[in-house]
C-alpha cells in the first residue's frame, strides 16, 4: 500500500503530458526533493505503476496507472468522479 503523498505523486504525474522535474513534483507536494526521489523508489518496489526518471524528470505509464486506480477503487475501472475526469482528460 501506498502512503497519501506516494498517491498524490502519482496522481500529479498523471495529469502531465510531459516530463516533471522533481523541483515541480516537490512543490506540489510540500517536500524536498529527496523525498520525491524516495517516493518514487517506494512506488517502484510497492506497486505495478510505471514511473520512468531521465535527467527530464519523471513520467508515468499510463497503462499500469489505470490498472493501479481499478485496483485501490475496488475494481471499477474509472474510480471515483475525480479518477474519471484525469481518465478523460489523459485521453484528449
Amino acid at each position: 500500500m501506498l502512503s497519501e503523498n506516494q498517491e498524490r505523486l502519482l496522481d500529479y504525474l498523471s495529469t502531465a503530458d510531459r516530463w516533471v522535474e522533481a523541483g515541480e513534483l516537490a512543490d506540489r507536494l510540500g517536500v524536498t526533493t529527496r523525498s520525491v526521489r524516495n517516493y518514487v523508489t517506494a512506488v517502484r518496489e510497492r506497486s505495478t505503476v510505471g514511473v520512468a526518471s531521465s535527467p527530464d524528470g519523471y513520467r508515468i505509464d499510463a497503462g499500469s496507472y489505470a490498472r493501479h486506480l481499478a485496483t485501490r477503487s475496488g475494481g471499477d475501472p474509472q474510480g471515483t468522479p475525480r479518477d474519471r475526469l484525469h481518465a478523460l482528460v489523459r485521453r484528449l
